[in-house]
């Protein structure tokens, strides 16, 4: 029997013929239009040639990582490089709800694009609803991607931003943010490190938050965030850790635990 053929190299060949240079991630909104985020080490003796004000060191002495983002609207055969806001970004992902509205996901912020990358900028809080300017890395927070997650629908409006037990909920494609409410319980505020929501106002999270004396349970929401209640699998006394999740509509979300058992959360 003829072996079935390997994956087939494409044109973006973004790490072997261009050293110093990393894929973070890769995102397709549907099968010809994607992007690519990636980072290039500089050398600091041209950091001033660049204009460079702000830099990230890489793992290199004498470097820093400037953000690149590449598009393509053929399915990976050809990618072109797009404008990004500034030089400088921490290793984030992508995250896309159609072929207009994405968003990359920093570790201290975010960059939204809302006609398919040809112009990027950074969020802001929306002062009528957060008191603020722009979005800020939660203080209690710690530089660590456990409890940072963001979900996009696919209605090109609604998203939501778990960040260090910062919640944000955006109404128009992720160019501006309202802060929710942060959940607290046991005297700590609770860290989601995965959201998903099925629609303007279900959705559910589980949380990663550790040093507490109990699992936490996962945690739903009928409201688009503003509140949230525990839930519990039926006739357990103590809810389970849960590990992962998938929703597929209002009707059907999936959980298991850590025990590798799996549920059907009851709408």
């Amino acid at each position: 029997m003829q072996a079935p053929p390997g994956p087939k190299r494409l044109s973006c060949q973004f790490t072997s013929r261009n050293p110093g240079r990393l894929i973070d991630d890769v995102e397709f909104a549907n099968r010809t239009t994607g992007w690519l985020l990636g980072t290039h080490f500089v050398q600091n003796l041209r950091r001033f040639e660049l204009g460079l004000t702000r830099g990230r060191e890489g793992s290199n002495y004498g470097e820093i990582t400037v953000p690149v983002v590449f598009f393509t609207g053929d399915g990976g055969k050809s990618w072109q490089r797009q404008s990004y806001p500034d030089e400088y970004n921490e290793y984030g992902w992508l995250e896309s709800a159609d072929s207009s509205h994405v968003l990359i996901v920093e570790l201290n912020d975010l960059v939204v694009t809302v006609n398919g990358g040809r112009t990027w900028k950074r969020t802001k809080l929306d002062p009528s609803c957060s008191g603020g300017e722009h979005l800020q890395y939660a203080e209690h927070g710690s530089d660590t991607w456990s409890g940072t997650s963001v979900h996009f629908l696919n209605d090109g409006k609604n998203a939501w931003w778990g960040n260090e037990g910062d919640l944000f909920h955006s109404t128009d494609g992720g160019q501006t943010w309202c802060q929710l409410p942060s959940l607290v319980q046991q005297g700590k505020v609770i860290v989601f490190g995965l959201l998903r929501f099925s629609d303007s106002r279900r959705g559910w999270g589980i949380p990663r938050n550790l040093g507490l004396d109990k699992p936490l349970p996962l945690y739903g929401t009928r409201d688009g965030g503003a509140h949230w209640e525990p839930l519990r699998p039926i006739q357990a006394t103590e809810p389970p850790p849960v590990c992962g999740m998938s929703v597929l509509d209002a009707e059907h979300v999936w959980v298991w635990d850590c025990d590798q058992n799996l549920y059907r959360v009851v709408p």
